[in-house]
């Protein structure tokens, strides 16, 4: 869906801190925290410390 791949669009394959996410989206932190789970557990979106995630290369 277009939220998605908005999302998608600010992920790469580098940390990204998910503020920065946020920021570059302009979604609200809910929304942004939503996709991210669904990316998750899609098996597409790898967690790091620190609030960091990236796309599962």
């Amino acid at each position: 869906d277009d939220i998605r791949a908005i999302v998608v669009s600010a992920l790469g394959y580098v940390p990204t801190a998910i503020d920065d996410v946020i920021l570059h989206t302009g979604l609200s932190a809910r929304v942004v925290a939503l996709v991210l789970l669904e990316l998750e557990l899609a098996g597409r979106l790898e967690r790091h410390g620190n609030q960091l995630v990236s796309l599962v290369g």
